[in-house]
């Protein structure tokens, strides 16, 4: 056995994540829930958290756009604090007057 000290920071994440999972709450609040993981543990975290979703409101903070992209239904834009838009991707790009942009280009369209 090992401290929590003492684990990777991959590891480190995983442990929370699984705390987090066990809560029986209603909403589950992350940040950056896909910090630490690799390109293959990020996808298996992101269905993980689809199938949570199903049952439970989840709250992410990601700064990761494309993540963010991949995994949110619905998605509130912030820049230095300031409220850029809140909707789904396309209410957004419409907001950004991007058509169908992806997240990237919605938040450039916003942020210019």
């Amino acid at each position: 056995a090992k401290r929590v000290d003492a684990l990777s920071k991959g590891y480190r994440r995983r442990l929370l994540l699984a705390l987090a999972l066990l809560t029986p709450q209603p909403i589950l609040i992350l940040d950056e829930p896909f910090d630490g993981f690799d390109l293959r543990q990020t996808l298996h975290v992101m269905d993980l958290l689809r199938e949570v979703a199903a049952e439970r409101a989840l709250i992410l903070s990601i700064h990761q756009l494309k993540d963010a992209e991949r995994i949110c239904d619905r998605l509130l834009l912030l820049d230095a604090g300031r409220r850029l838009g809140l909707g789904t991707l396309a209410e957004l790009a419409e907001l950004a007057s991007a058509g169908k942009a992806d997240l990237e280009e919605v938040f450039l369209g916003l942020t210019a």
